[in-house]
């Protein structure tokens, strides 16, 4: 153990509180600067510590931040209109009682109150009774007007006035109103501008009837504004005065008596400022309110309560997913920070005996130890703080395992979760640094020296925990295969998985890295007992340093068996995660780009029971589309072949252009995709289905069925072939049920040819696939370009795959799984270092006595270099072997937690050869690091003072 260090003569036997303070913060300075390596060692895994553990509350909130509003922003791309409304309504008819517009109002407010909800804006919509109106000039059509006085705020900001103007407050001098409408209603109901009407039974107070005049016309400025809560296409019956007319003659008790009026406040959230904290309270309290209302003829449906209960699902699958995945590092680094500790009062054992010896009592010793190692971790905490924030940041960008892109930074957010995350670390960190304290401090000089005269078995290999952990991993691994159904309704479902199947993997990882430690001394003592009569005297004294020096070296084994394993386990996760929600999105979109288009028709004129004709839009204009290599139509609609069978897709495609366009992976189909679109080809009513026709319609090859056109008639078809998999097709569609649980549909798909439908039927809506050459960056600046093309349907493959790397599961995932590696890879490296130089200057006696007996230079650095075989070379050869073995076990199962319902395909398994390169050299960079520190100051040793000793 090395003679006792200057610093353990001071005396801690002083009475005065003053005296025995300052002695012992000489001391402990004095113990810091002397071990100043081990401290940075134990600093650098408190630093760490700290930055993992608040880096979850960091991340957490900002991301669910983030995931909050990204649900919002998707519902409003997706549906239009503002996605967080809390929306109040009550239509009072003419000459009956009801809510008047001041108690609406007042109602609203102490909602508002409730909820504390910070406000974007409030819109009111308030409009009369129907009335017809008729022009007080005769016409010679009799076309019915009915009609509505309505007003909105702010609607003159929000309107453009292609013809006239805006309408002047009161009255005009003839007593009519004066009024605006829209493009809708002015195309619809012919009206005229500067035209008068009358309306029948609106009347005024002394039994004259309401006039109004139309001096403007009106289009929406932004129809995506979220002032248009109702689209424009909605006010097809308003004509609109300004708001302060229409308060001054139509609201008030009398006034509404007479004219009727329907109230409508809509007061539009500022989404972007709810934080993830309030939502449940909100939902809670909306939820309240409705209840209270006794009709419930007041309050609207309100769209943001599935929003806020869709983000609530996911928010709670991705805080339990993250967490333990975090469990794995920061059960590393908690073992780090007591094998370094362990290490130091290993070397200070004979000073604390001395301490002892003079008269410091066990309470001092510990009292020592939690003083520095409380100094120690207030710098870790003040260092950590920034750290985590840093981490947090990283976790945000992390787009696939070791990839990061800057596209979109997320915005740390510190709150009072991150202080007792780090409380809760500096706590973790005191306990493991002194739990080794107690068990020294206990042990006097004559114990010491006993115990160094023993060989003790490491207390992991008494508990047998590397059978312990194996047992518990396979355990997990049986269980989960026989239950994967259950585990995909789970997350179907929207539960959290159990927490064992993430666990599973770490411990089978620790279990075979603990078991492997296990059999390394015993490999090596058959190896030596088979060569060690012809072994040269440098490999006979690596033999047995190895097999002497086992129990030393087990935990920076460990480390590098598990960083090897960990990171090919990490990378295979997020690899095998990311790459097949890639491809099954590519499959399921069936194109790299999906349009369809909106088409004119003949619906607003057609009685019913005739078919709609549609006209069809120019599809030559899409050869202009730039960055496409080919295009080609696509029908897909619904069908029924019969009264009782379900409902079913129908693709009609035409087979050239489909097999240009559409996206099909390799080895899917038992024969080769083209001979399918071959057969398909080889007759008009040919049609290919899906296997579940077999297997639950019980149709066979060469079976007709048919199924309805569009005048009433029936198209019979063919089926010459069956498939499980074709482009966009997935053979089963999940639902929720009102109570929560999981409903899971069997989806039958028709493959007809589009030609012989549109002879059938006629054309029909279709939807427009597309090959890009790279990308689909084209189409947009295309759209602006050609502003008479509205889109109904519109699918960018490439925008899908951005969202899936974007989403917060998979990139809180690749980025716990990316800190988790450089954590682990930062220790190994700090770990192994440090080991080897402690261990070669507590040799150098050992050194100078082989020299001394004649050993050459040379054959102490083979020495040295066996010892690297022995330990790194074995453990990097072990880790790769157990993170592949974990991989192809565990990685199948932890794929179903992040894309059951999205799984049609085949899962891949992907261990990247990059990456594997990747790691090896960062790993080989450091063992050549160390090999570099460790040769110089072998070659700076005093060999010369060795000697003296050896000879002595």
């Amino acid at each position: 153990m090395g003679r006792p260090h200057a610093y353990s003569t001071i005396d801690l036997s002083a009475r005065s509180g003053v005296q025995m303070g300052i002695k012992m913060l000489t001391l402990i300075f004095q113990k810091l600067i002397h071990k100043k390596w081990m401290v940075f060692s134990l600093l650098v895994g408190n630093i760490l510590l700290v930055a993992v553990a608040v880096s979850y509350p960091m991340y957490r909130n900002s991301s669910f931040q983030r995931m909050l509003t990204d649900e919002f922003e998707r519902y409003q791309e997706k549906n239009g209109g503002w996605p967080a409304v809390w929306a109040v309504s009550h239509t009072r008819s003419m000459g009956r009682e009801g809510v008047s517009y001041e108690q609406l109002s007042a109602y609203v407010d102490r909602c508002q109150a409730r909820l504390d909800v910070p406000l974007y804006r409030e819109l009111e919509y308030l409009s009369t009774s129907l009335d017809e109106a008729v022009p007080l000039v005769e016409r010679e059509e009799h076309l019915q007007r009915r009609l509505e006085i309505s007003a909105v705020t702010g609607l003159e900001q929000e309107v453009l006035v292609y013809a006239g103007r805006l309408p002047e407050e009161g009255l005009a001098e003839d007593g009519c109103l004066e009024v605006m409408i829209s493009s809708t209603v002015a195309d619809t109901l012919d009206i005229l501008l500067d035209e008068a009407y009358v309306f029948e039974k609106l009347l005024w107070e002394d039994g004259s009837p309401l006039r109004f005049r139309v001096v403007g016309m009106f289009r929406p400025v932004n129809e995506a504004s979220p002032f248009w809560v109702e689209a424009p296409s909605r006010l097809h019956r308003d004509v609109f005065v300004p708001m302060e007319t229409y308060r001054k003659y139509f609201l008030g008790e009398e006034q509404e008596l007479a004219f009727g009026c329907k109230k409508r406040i809509y007061q539009l959230w500022d989404y972007e400022a709810i934080s993830p904290g309030q939502v449940a309270g909100i939902l809670q309290t909306s939820r309240q309110l409705v209840e209270a209302e006794k009709n419930g003829s007041l309050i609207q449906d309100n769209v943001y309560e599935g929003i806020i209960q869709n983000y609530s699902a996911k928010a709670k699958k991705v805080e339990a997913s993250l967490l333990i995945l975090q469990m794995p590092v920061l059960a590393l680094l908690l073992a780090f920070i007591y094998m370094i500790s362990s290490q130091m009062l290993s070397m200070e054992q004979n000073e604390i005996s001395v301490m002892k010896s003079r008269g410091a009592r066990r309470g001092q010793i510990l009292q020592i130890y939690f003083i520095q190692n409380l100094f120690l971790g207030l710098i870790a905490l003040a260092a950590g703080l920034p750290l985590g924030g840093l981490f947090c940041g990283v976790l945000g960008t992390a787009t696939d395992f070791m990839e990061f892109s800057g596209r979109r930074v997320l915005q740390v957010k510190w709150s009072a979760d991150v202080l007792w995350y780090a409380g809760g670390a500096l706590l973790l960190l005191l306990v493991m640094t002194l739990i080794p304290v107690v068990g020294y401090s206990r042990v006097s000089i004559v114990n010491l020296k006993q115990s160094q005269s023993k060989s003790r078995r490491s207390l992991w290999k008494k508990l047998y925990l590397d059978l312990i952990c194996l047992g518990l991993a396979l355990y997990g691994y049986y269980s989960f295969s026989r239950s994967r159904q259950q585990m995909m309704e789970q997350v179907l479902t929207g539960e959290t998985l159990d927490p064992l199947l993430y666990l599973s993997s770490s411990l089978f990882l620790l279990g075979c890295g603990l078991l492997v430690l296990r059999l390394q001394p015993l490999l090596l003592r058959l190896v030596f007992a088979l060569g060690k009569k012809d072994m040269a005297p440098a490999s006979y004294v690596a033999f047995v340093e190895g097999i002497r020096g086992a129990r030393k070296r087990e935990f920076i084994m460990l480390f590098m068996i598990l960083t090897v394993a960990l990171g090919i386990h990490n990378t295979t996760v997020a690899r095998t995660i990311v790459a097949n929600a890639e491809k099954n999105a590519g499959y399921a979109t069936g194109a790299d780009l999906v349009l369809k288009e909106a088409w004119k028709d003949n619906s607003a004129m057609v009685t019913a029971g005739e078919p709609v004709t549609y006209t069809e839009p120019d599809y030559g204009k899409y050869d202009t589309l730039p960055g496409m290599e080919a295009h080609t139509r696509v029908l897909n609609m619904r069908v029924s072949i019969g009264r009782k069978s379900p409902d079913m897709q129908l693709l009609g495609i035409d087979t050239g252009g489909f097999a240009r366009v559409a996206r099909m992976p390799e080895g899917l189909l038992p024969y080769d995709y083209y001979d399918y679109l071959n057969v398909l080809a080889s007759s008009a009513n040919a049609v290919l289905v899906s296997e579940n026709f077999m297997t639950r319609l019980d149709y066979k090859l060469g079976d007709t069925f048919s199924i309805p056109d569009r005048e009433g008639g029936t198209i019979r078809l063919k089926i010459k072939g069956f498939f499980n998999y074709w482009p966009s097709y997935s053979p089963q569609r999940y639902s929720l049920n009102n109570d929560g649980s999981l409903q899971v549909e069997e989806n039958y798909l028709i493959v007809a040819n589009l030609a012989m439908l549109e002879q059938e039927q006629g054309k029909v809506p279709y939807e427009v696939w597309f090959r890009a050459q790279e990308n689909t960056d084209g189409l947009y600046s295309w759209l602006e370009e050609h502003p008479e093309v509205r889109l109904t349907r519109l699918v960018d493959l490439g925008e899908v795959r951005e969202e899936t790397r974007s989403d917060t599961l998979f990139q809180g995932t690749n980025g716990i799984l990316t800190m988790s590696f450089i954590v682990v890879l930062l220790l190994c490296g700090v770990g192994y270092l440090l080991y080897f130089i402690l261990s070669i200057r507590s040799r150098e006696l050992m050194f100078g006595v082989l020299r001394a007996m004649g050993m050459r230079k040379a054959e102490i650095s083979l020495v040295l270099a066996l010892e690297q075989v022995f330990c790194g070379l074995y453990s990097i050869l072990m880790g790769t072997l157990i993170g592949l073995a974990g991989s192809r076990m565990f990685v199948p199962m932890i794929q179903n937690a992040y894309a059951a319902s999205d799984q049609v395909l085949p899962l891949e398994l992907i261990t990247d050869r990059g990456d594997l390169l990747q790691l090896f050299g960062v790993i080989g960079v450091v063992v050549l690091v160390c090999l570099l520190v460790i040769s110089r100051i072998v070659a700076r040793m005093n060999i010369s003072k060795a000697l003296k000793l050896g000879e002595d």
